[in-house]
């Protein structure tokens, strides 16, 4: 009982850490993801669901190829491409050159690109001339006490800058844009420090909308105070009647299937074909491959042959003529009859030899009283089985007799032959 009461308390305590490690609450992620499909602090699932109330009545499509790649399938289409907002949030940003040239040649066929970057460089950056640095860089007394403790943005327009600035916590907002003021580029937005962290640059008939504070628009400061106001007025300088379209690629790579039959789900042909082979198999299944009984053979019952095989012997014996053969298998076949069925033992009587014939009155005595059947009976049939028995030629009556007399045996004792 001692043991038991151990065993259960060890199992209660396992259980109870086991619920505790089960319900505890998971750690919060902060990993700078930016992707639309996080919930996380800074992913960016809110702004991506904000998107239809900032540009209603228009597409909103999410890209997850390069721009190369964009440009490439607009070459090879007949259709007029339209100008569009493309918007890429990511934490730094270099593109190659393919896909700089490809954002270069969208923004001078006249539509808006919005890039949020820590850091925006490679060709790109280049071509743009943008320099991003640090905010400890800047020459002023209050800034490492202003920096270390919250900063806040704004805009220039007037009837977008708000009567207060919009903070965020501490380390989020690190890098302004270094030799914003020149006649290419226009600054939208400055922060606390009075310097440039949200640009506008012309180029051919678009425009390239920089900003060098992505985490402004993660999940956790678009809930922060009242900052989704700055995140909309932001977004509010992309033009309203254009398709968006949002990328990404940066943060997430190729969305594609990974799987070997990729190119047969690319091609339409084939895809149909695939699902007509996959339905064609599942209805083979279905009705041609159920399990099938095999035909039972028609078995005819066994036939009795035990009287045709007793007229046979019946009528080799009867072409022999050999009486005395028959009647000693028939005197041999009754006294198994008596050892089996009447349990008396024929030992010292049977077979009839000289030396076991004084014993034959006392055998006949119990035999008859094991039989249930009359002593003069038994003695008769018993003397004529010796008679048969010893002699040296049996006649056909004397096997008759026999026949007789032991059938008789076998009727009075209820015997079915």
């Amino acid at each position: 009982m001692g043991n038991k009461k151990y065993f259960l308390v060890m199992a209660g305590c396992l259980l109870l850490l086991f619920a505790a490690e089960y319900f505890k609450p998971k750690p919060i992620d902060w990993r700078e993801s930016f992707s639309r499909d996080d919930k996380i602090p800074y992913g960016t699932y809110l702004v991506r669901e904000m998107l239809p109330q900032l540009f209603p009545g228009q597409p909103i499509t999410d890209n997850y190829r390069t721009f190369y790649e964009l440009e490439r399938e607009h070459l090879l289409s007949d259709s007029v491409v339209l100008p569009k907002n493309y918007l890429i949030i990511t934490g730094y940003y270099f593109p190659d050159s393919l896909t700089s040239r490809a954002l270069l040649s969208l923004a001078y066929a006249g539509s808006d690109i919005f890039i949020a970057a820590n850091s925006l460089g490679g060709p790109l950056g280049d071509s743009l001339k943008v320099v991003e640095t640090d905010n400890f860089s800047i020459s002023n007394i209050n800034v490492f006490k202003e920096v270390a403790d919250s900063l806040g943005l704004n805009f220039v327009n007037p009837a977008l800058r708000a009567p207060q600035a919009y903070y965020y916590r501490r380390g989020s907002l690190p890098n302004h844009f270094f030799g914003a003021d020149s006649l290419a580029t226009t600054i939208v937005g400055r922060n606390s420090l009075n310097a440039a962290n949200f640009i506008r640059i012309r180029f051919g008939q678009g425009n390239f909308w920089l900003h060098c504070n992505p985490l402004a628009f993660t999940n956790y400061n678009m809930l922060y105070q009242n900052n989704h106001e700055y995140i909309a007025k932001a977004l509010s300088h992309l033009p309203p009647n254009r398709p968006v379209v949002w990328d990404e690629y940066p943060n997430v790579g190729r969305r594609e299937s990974r799987s070997p039959l990729r190119f047969v789900f690319d091609q339409e042909a084939l895809a149909w074909a695939w699902r007509l082979a996959l339905g064609a198999l599942v209805l083979y299944i279905l009705f041609a491959v159920k399990r099938r009984q095999r035909i039972i053979p028609i078995v005819n019952p066994p036939l009795n042959t035990t009287l045709e095989f007793a007229r046979t012997i019946g009528r080799l014996y009867y072409l022999h003529r050999d009486h005395q053969d028959l009647a000693r298998k028939k005197t041999a076949f009754f006294m198994e009859h008596v050892r089996s069925h009447l349990y008396l033992s024929t030992s010292g009587v049977y077979p009839f030899t000289p030396d076991n014939l004084p014993k034959l009155d006392e055998f006949a005595q119990r035999l008859a009283q094991k039989a249930g059947q009359p002593l003069d009976q038994v003695k008769k049939l018993l003397n004529l089985m010796v008679t048969v028995e010893r002699s040296q030629q049996v006649t056909e009556d004397q096997l008759n007799t026999l026949s007789q007399q032991v059938e008789e045996f076998y009727q009075r004792a209820g015997v079915k032959l």
